[in-house]
């Protein structure tokens, strides 16, 4: 949620693959996450027969999900993520029971969000700039619809052509609700970051397995 390229900026420098990087777009308040999905992505992605791999990152991930369901990718690479509500904390299940963000004008919760522990303290000084950037240019609106979106999404379905990454100390998905993941020990949400080249590799070996029967494209 909010992150942009610049959070693959230390990623990519260990990933050889071609990629195209599809940007966040600003929500319709009343905007279903199918339908932005598609506006998203569609102007970036026209060749709909290629063997395509999403990595999502957090939020991206259950957009990469949508974007699977409707055609757009044949692979779906998650990372600090969720495959469905049913991979919740408590606390995201209270939420989608009793939507209390709802209450909050959206700067407010912009600035909870923030606050919260999405930008860790133990990130180094540089590293903590560039996510305050990123958030920043993102509306208080934005963030609301994202939590709202987030919290409805239906529970996991069994994808063979989906695979996960994941922090065992992930602050914001924890990892002892997740399931069928590969386990980073000691990897957090912005793992992309701080555990980039490790990232890497690990995904490195999932398009190998993928590339056994296919071309791909990322």
């Amino acid at each position: 949620m909010a992150t942009d390229h610049r959070a693959f900026e230390v990623f990519k420098k260990h990933f050889s693959h071609p990629y195209t990087y599809i940007p966040w777009v600003e929500p319709e308040r009343t905007e279903s996450l199918s339908d932005y999905t598609q506006r998203m992505i569609s102007p970036h992605l026209k060749d709909s027969g290629a063997v395509r791999v999403a990595i999502g990152l957090s939020f991206g991930g259950v957009v990469a999900l949508h974007g699977l369901d409707q055609g757009f990718f044949t692979h779906v690479i998650l990372v600090s993520s969720v495959k469905g509500r049913d991979e919740f904390s408590p606390f995201f299940r209270f939420l989608r029971i009793v939507p209390i963000y709802r209450m909050l004008p959206d700067s407010w919760l912009k600035s909870i969000l923030v606050g919260s522990g999405l930008i860790p303290a133990g990130l180094r000084h540089e590293h903590q700039l560039m996510f305050r950037q990123m958030f920043d240019q993102f509306s208080p609106s934005y963030f609301k619809w994202c939590v709202d979106r987030l919290i409805h999404i239906p529970k996991s379905k069994q994808q063979k052509n989906v695979y996960h990454i994941h922090g065992t100390h992930d602050e914001v998905f924890a990892y002892r609700y997740i399931c069928s993941a590969e386990a980073v020990p000691g990897g957090s949400h912005l793992m992309i970051v701080t555990r980039a080249k490790e990232i890497s590799r690990m995904v490195e070996q999932i398009l190998q397995q993928i590339k056994q029967t296919n071309t791909i494209q990322v």
